[in-house]
């Protein structure tokens, strides 16, 4: 089947596990769990909720976005990637998740992913979890949406690196991606590669006149500090 959907009775976290395990690692398959409370009150808020979930979950695309100028949207031939190092609470002994997405069309709505083990709390992502993550999503996106070529642009986002990694990230990560493109194109790749972090604990604060602010005296979404 191309989804599951499964009604249960309660809001039980031991059942939930039990479904999400099995279609995940047992059997492959997308599944949306609905509780039975809700699917009879069929409120259209929720309803709508759901559907957004079936439809990334069926391959589908849930937003995006529309420049209002020409040359806001995303360069033709661009490849975007987003990777994350997630570590275990304190106190836990479990290894640090090292996961990577590659979009799969041409303005980046849509991303497959993977994810695979990176030692104990180590943040820079493994030359070896790279190659394995990145080259079948890296094959897949020129098969697909590049029609057999290599990206002209890649811009790679990289969440949760402490300011004194950034040399890091380019030295060994960004240098570990470059290699996968040059050996899945015979060493003929010439494309430009731009690096984004995304670093949550700065000290930045910034106090915007009224007139371009929310009610809240906030920055509006989407403001870019240079």
């Amino acid at each position: 089947p191309q989804l599951l959907v499964v009604i249960v009775p309660d809001k039980n976290s031991f059942t939930y596990a039990r479904i999400k395990k099995s279609c995940d690692c047992r059997w492959g398959v997308p599944s949306q769990v609905l509780q039975s409370a809700h699917v009879l009150k069929k409120n259209p808020q929720y309803v709508s909720n759901v559907l957004m979930k079936i439809n990334a979950k069926l391959g589908g695309t849930t937003a995006r976005a529309i420049p209002k100028i020409k040359e806001a949207s995303l360069r033709p031939r661009s490849m975007i990637i987003g990777a994350d190092v997630t570590h275990p609470a304190l106190g836990v002994w479990s290894p640090s998740m090292a996961a990577m997405a590659v979009c799969m069309d041409t303005f980046g709505g849509r991303y497959w992913g993977a994810c695979e083990s990176n030692g104990e709390r180590i943040e820079m992502i493994a030359r070896s979890n790279i190659e394995v993550m990145l080259t079948p999503l890296v094959r897949e996106w020129m098969a697909t949406v590049g029609g057999g070529r290599a990206p002209d642009n890649v811009y790679y986002f990289r969440d949760g690196v402490s300011t004194g990694q950034y040399e890091q990230v380019l030295q060994q990560e960004v240098f570990d991606m470059k290699s996968i493109f040059m050996k899945l194109t015979q060493d003929q790749w010439k494309g430009k590669f731009t690096v984004v972090v995304a670093n949550k604990r700065h000290h930045i604060r910034a106090f915007p006149d009224k007139s371009v602010a929310d009610r809240n005296l906030n920055p509006l979404p989407g403001t870019l500090i240079e």
